[in-house]
């Protein structure tokens, strides 16, 4: 179910009988409670428009900015320590994990992502705050994302195929 989350797709884990990989292998799911950093990206995406001046702000320049990258593709005409810390506050994220965060908020329309012509007649999504946003920034409202359980090494299940690696000969090919 959490890829399927990560797609945009809902899904019931009760309603999975044990059928997918993931249920099989033994992997569950961890809900964490990162209702802050919805707080600290919906204020980095006022921040970021408000120094934008109506350019707009991609997901991937809202999320890069977040987690603290220099690439000038995303700090060009930023003014980088006016975003008052809130600049590289998501570098503790592996980038995976900030990508499903991002995606979350998407999901749960804390932000929205609007296709909109640029003046030089392209089209560009760029994101703003969603229906829910509010409810986050007030504290009505909590965000959760479900990330991969780590599991120890003894409850993980073996790979298939490996068992039998062992009891492959290895053959040299002579040639003829």
């Amino acid at each position: 179910t959490m890829q399927l989350e990560f797609f945009g797709e809902q899904f019931e884990r009760s309603k999975c009988g044990k059928t997918c990989d993931n249920c099989r292998a033994g992997r569950q799911a961890e809900a964490r409670d990162l209702t802050n950093v919805a707080k600290d990206m919906l204020q980095l995406l006022s921040q970021l428009s408000s120094q934008k001046k109506g350019r707009g702000v991609t997901l991937a320049q809202l999320s890069e900015i977040y987690r603290g990258s220099k690439a000038k593709s995303h700090t060009k005409f930023l003014n980088l320590p006016q975003l008052r810390g809130l600049y590289g506050g998501g570098s503790k994220f592996k980038k995976d994990d900030l990508d499903r965060i991002t995606h979350s908020l998407i999901l749960e329309k804390i932000l929205v992502e609007r296709g909109e012509q640029t003046a030089s007649g392209f089209t560009s999504d760029y994101v703003h705050p969603g229906d829910n946003a509010h409810a986050i920034e007030y504290g009505q409202r909590k965000f959760h994302v479900d990330f991969p359980k780590k599991m120890s090494a003894a409850t993980r299940a073996p790979q298939r195929g490996k068992e039998n690696d062992s009891k492959t000969p290895s053959s040299s090919k002579s040639k003829a």
